[in-house]
């Protein structure tokens, strides 16, 4: 299985949501980032979406249980 996340130069938004890409500070802040799984919340990042954990040096994705899980460690 694969998902488009971008077409012709644009990010696609529909029933899975928009992917987004967040840089947060700390690990602790990935707990604050939203995960979508609330079907009626308006910024619902699709599975796929990144944050860059600033100053640890690690990626975190959201993945299709939407849950931020560590992609690189730092």
């Amino acid at each position: 299985m694969y998902t488009v996340l971008r077409e012709d130069g644009n990010y696609l938004n529909n029933g899975q949501g928009t992917y987004n890409e967040y840089i947060v500070d700390n690990i602790e802040d990935v707990a604050t980032l939203p995960t979508g799984k609330d079907n009626k919340s308006i910024n619902r990042p699709r599975p796929g979406s990144t944050a860059l954990v600033a100053n640890a040096g690690m990626v975190y994705v959201l993945n299709n249980a939407r849950e931020w899980v560590v992609l690189v460690e730092g």
